[in-house]
């Protein structure tokens, strides 16, 4: 279910939008992205406050 709703989206915009390779492109940005968001919310507290 998760796969669903993404190959849909890439398969529309293979179709509609800018062909494979700019479909491919955008999906690796946003995947970049979500990972950069995961990394930052694993970060130890104590790396992200000062010491006292």
């Amino acid at each position: 279910m998760g796969f669903g709703l993404p190959t849909v989206i890439a398969g529309f915009l293979v179709v509609h939008g800018g062909g494979l390779r700019r479909t491919a492109e955008e999906y690796a940005v946003a995947v970049i992205l979500v990972a950069l968001l995961g990394l930052r919310r694993t970060r130890p507290e104590s790396a992200t406050r000062p010491a006292r």
